[in-house]
């Protein structure tokens, strides 16, 4: 089915998850199209299902605008769906770049933070993230009409924003393995954290809200639903605010749990709302982990970490589980990343017998358990690391119990997947 627009207006199409389509009389953008399959190493499916014509509608669409690296974003099985030739706009992250390039996409468009670019009838610019992640937000405008999104951004463009008819942004929380999958927190601990986060996600959204001064807020970026690989503790303890828990006076809240087309006007005035008809749930025909004829672990751990030049006073200890996070036998691992290149040991006793003994010399010790099949993909394919813990697929530990491990996340989810250390990623 074809879902017209509008003569003299703009159509903001919520097609899932983070994927709008965004059409004007004369151009039409769509932004971080995750619209089929799972994400974020199996832990993660979406909950709405695009329409039956969206692969007519991706490759139709004058460009497509990626965010940033997370799975939900930037995600492999739905953009094999697209003609290499489109326009992808991006902005400055290397990493980004280098993935989509080594993906066969060769259009792909860096564009400077900040500066307005003018797309057919409209404008469009890109924002940071105010914080020291490599996410971004983008501005959108015709006429008198306009859309800001911070994605997942964190206080985008450090505040400094311009007005907005619409303001989206993702509004669910959750989607991180901190702090249900950290053993040394306390369930009355984990509880406070997840309590105090919610918190600050909802007030966050309603202040960038009344900060650029918007009549709508649009909900989007949290239509998933966690898949039967994640650990049912994590499904009963893992709160997510609902669209409708936003609504509010002071401003007009688009209901994506109910609409999914929103048609403007040039002066910005809201005409219509409908749905669009989705097609059958078909999320597990696609799944991003594939039954590949991989070297042995120890093969594969030894090549990524030693020819990663990841230095820090950090020592990880790596333990491989089945999808419980029960240790599998002989698969343990300690790298030190302390040295003037990493090095890596197969090792035979548990992190609680000798992290004691590591922890001197303002060494930091980082525990990682993840499963098995899980890591040897997402090592073998030099994939984004973070996408692990997103999808609960990790379970982490560390001391001192501080945030320092970032680095490492930072590293091995922006930087190595690059390519800059002669290693390109391998997706079959």
């Amino acid at each position: 089915m074809d879902y017209p627009d509008y003569p003299c207006t703009t159509t903001v199409q919520l097609l899932g998850h983070a994927c709008l389509r965004i059409a004007s009389p004369e151009y039409t953008l769509i932004t971080d199209p995750w619209l089929i399959g799972d994400t974020h190493a199996g832990g993660w499916y979406p909950t709405k299902e695009p329409p039956d014509n969206y692969v007519d509608i991706l490759n139709n669409a004058d460009s497509i605008f990626i965010s940033h690296t997370h799975g939900d974003h930037l995600h492999r099985e739905t953009l094999k769906k697209i003609k290499s030739s489109i326009r992808i706009v991006i902005p400055p992250f290397t990493a980004l770049k280098t993935i989509l390039e080594n993906w066969g996409f060769d259009n792909v468009k860096v564009l400077n933070f900040k500066e307005v670019y003018v797309i057919g009838d409209s404008t469009f610019t890109l924002f940071p993230s105010g914080d020291d992640r490599e996410d971004s937000g983008f501005y959108f405008r015709w006429r008198d009409f306009s859309l800001l999104s911070s994605v997942d951004s964190n206080n985008l463009n450090f505040g400094v924003l311009p007005n907005a008819t619409v303001y989206a942004s993702s509004y669910a929380g959750g989607a991180s393995s901190y702090p249900l999958l950290f053993d040394t927190i306390t369930e009355d601990e984990k509880k406070k954290i997840i309590e105090n986060n919610l918190v600050e996600l909802m007030v966050s959204n309603k202040q960038t809200r009344e900060n650029c001064q918007a009549k709508y807020y649009m909900p989007y970026a949290g239509f998933t639903e966690l898949s039967d690989t994640v650990l049912d503790y994590v499904v009963a303890n893992d709160s997510q605010w609902e669209v409708r828990d936003y609504t509010d006076p002071n401003y007009t809240l688009l209901d994506t749990d109910m609409y999914s087309n929103f048609v403007f006007n040039k002066e910005g005035k809201l005409l219509e709302e409908n749905t669009i008809e989705r097609r059958r749930v078909i999320h597990h025909m696609y799944p991003t982990i594939k039954n590949l004829d991989l070297p042995e672990p120890s093969a594969i751990i030894t090549k990524y970490f030693t020819e990663s030049k990841f230095n820090e006073n950090i020592v990880l200890f790596l333990t491989l589980t089945n999808q419980k996070f029960d240790p599998i036998d002989n698969e343990k691992y300690i790298i030190y990343f302390n040295r003037k290149k990493p090095k890596v040991e197969k090792i035979n006793y548990d992190w609680s017998q000798e992290n004691k003994r590591l922890f001197v010399d303002g060494r930091k010790l980082l525990h990682l358990k993840i499963p098995i099949r899980v890591c040897c993909y997402w090592l073998y394919n030099y994939m984004p690391l973070e996408d692990i813990a997103i999808g609960y697929q990790c379970k982490e530990d560390r001391i001192p119990n501080e945030h320092f491990d970032k680095a490492f996340w930072t590293y091995f989810s922006n930087e190595y997947v690059s390519g800059i250390n002669h290693i390109k990623p391998r997706i079959k």
